[in-house]
C-alpha cells in the first residue's frame, strides 16, 4: 500500500490516505489521491511506499501552494465519453456554509440540469450527474455564489 503524508513545514509528516497497491506489476499503474482539506499557504507531499514484507520507501517532497482566498473550479474528467454518467467539480476557497449553485446548459442555453450545493468548509467534491446520457457536444457549467460567478466549457465526445 501506499500512504500519503502532508507537512506545513515540510519535515513533520502526517499520514492523510492510505492506498492500496497493486502488488507486483510490470507495468506502470497510476494511483491518485485528491486532498478535499489542503492547508493554507505552503503543503508538502509525500509518498510513502509499504511493500508485503514491511519495508518502506520515500518518494521525493513536493511542495503545493494553496491560496485559500483564491476561488477555484476543478472540472473532470473533462472531456467524457456519452456513456460516462457526468462529472467530479471540486470546489475551492469558497467560505463555509456558502450556497453554491451549479447550473448545466446546452451549447444553445437550454437548461438541462441545476444542483444546489453547501460548502461545509473551504473546498467541497460534489458530482454533477445529468439526468440521462447527453450527446457528443459542448456544454456550458454555471458557478453561481453570492460573491460571483464563473464558467466552465464542457465536453462530451
Amino acid at each position: 500500500h501506499f500512504l500519503v503524508l502532508r507537512a506545513s513545514d515540510g519535515q513533520n509528516f502526517e499520514s492523510i490516505a492510505k492506498i492500496p497497491g497493486a502488488g507486483n506489476s510490470t507495468e506502470t499503474i497510476d494511483y491518485e489521491h485528491l486532498d478535499l482539506r489542503p492547508l493554507s499557504d505552503w503543503s508538502y507531499y509525500q509518498l510513502q511506499q509499504v511493500d508485503f514484507n514491511g519495508a518502506t520507501t520515500y518518494s521525493e517532497i513536493e511542495a503545493v501552494l494553496f491560496e485559500p482566498d483564491a476561488i477555484k473550479v476543478n472540472v473532470f474528467p473533462n472531456p467524457i465519453s456519452s456513456d460516462e454518467k457526468g462529472w467530479n467539480i471540486w470546489l475551492l476557497g469558497f467560505n463555509a456554509q456558502e450556497q453554491i449553485t451549479l447550473t448545466l446548459t446546452s451549447s444553445t442555453g437550454q437548461f438541462l440540469e441545476q444542483q444546489v450545493v453547501v460548502m461545509e468548509d473551504q473546498s467541497l467534491l460534489t458530482q454533477l450527474q445529468p439526468n440521462g446520457s447527453l450527446p457528443t457536444g459542448i456544454y456550458h457549467l454555471q458557478i453561481q455564489w453570492k460573491g460571483g460567478q464563473l464558467s466552465r466549457k464542457l465536453v462530451v465526445r
